[in-house]
């Protein structure tokens, strides 16, 4: 039986006298697609912040490709194939769209190099440039790649932040309320694009959703967590008639 990629075993998060996450326990396979949903204040980002290193555990384990990480600082575990986005976008505003995608592939060289114009930075630059349009063109972002970031239609900004986080190359890209803000046509064409770059490198896919038609039609398998603890797993239809769900997320029912 092949390994999962992600296994996340009875963690724990505690501030101060508040219990964010209680003994939560599932794992993720290579290749998947999950959607964790939840209301707010259940913990959804406080396990992505777990799994990625911004807090660490007051219990359990996070294993990602075998390897326990749960001391891992953020740095090490973004080495290791973990890349996530946020709720609110973090990009480098007043630089190009170019330059952000750039940052983020973490190409180095001396700084005394572009001085220099020593052939080994200038190749480095070369490929840097190619690497980072390739990446915006899966994004249709390509026309933009002199401008700031801060320039760009909202939309568009979040597309760019799912490049710069796919530009660290990661096996699991986890995403914090991509569709947040975007109207229902523009949430569906990302949510298909993610599908197509999941197939095209290989990724594996971890997202927080509220939008329930999104994450219902486009998540084979769902998280539920209500108060910091898991409700209900399973498929959408699954995730749909578990009483503790529609209790605790959708609705009672009538």
């Amino acid at each position: 039986m092949e390994a999962p990629l992600l296994q996340v075993e009875n963690l724990t998060v505690r501030f101060g006298g508040l219990v964010a996450l209680r003994n939560i326990s599932f794992s993720l396979k290579e290749g998947e697609f999950l959607g964790i949903i939840g209301p707010n204040g259940a913990g959804k980002t406080t396990l992505f912040n777990a799994i990625s290193g911004a807090v660490l555990p007051d219990r359990g384990k996070i294993l990602f490709q075998g390897r326990d990480i749960t001391s891992f600082p953020p740095h090490k575990r973004a080495r290791l194939g973990i890349a996530r986005t946020f709720q609110t976008l973090r990009l480098f505003s007043r630089l190009s769209v170019a330059d952000n995608v750039k940052l983020a592939e973490g190409i180095t060289y001396p700084i005394y190099a572009p001085i220099l114009s020593l052939p080994s930075y200038q190749k480095g630059e070369r490929e840097l440039e190619e690497s980072a349009f390739k990446l915006l063109k899966s994004f249709q972002l390509e026309r933009y790649w002199p401008r700031p970031a801060n320039a760009l239609p909202y939309g568009e900004r979040k597309r760019l932040e799912i490049a710069r986080a796919l530009a660290l190359k990661p096996k699991l890209l986890l995403l914090d309320e991509p569709t947040a803000g975007l109207s229902h046509q523009e949430a569906i064409s990302l949510i298909e694009e993610l599908h197509n770059l999941r197939r095209k490198f290989s990724l594996t896919i971890f997202l927080i959703e509220h939008n329930m038609r999104i994450v219902m039609g486009y998540c084979p398998r769902i998280i539920a967590l209500s108060y910091g603890e898991i409700i209900g797993e399973g498929s959408p239809e699954e995730i749909a008639s578990n009483p503790a769900v529609i209790e605790a997320y959708l609705g009672e029912k009538e």
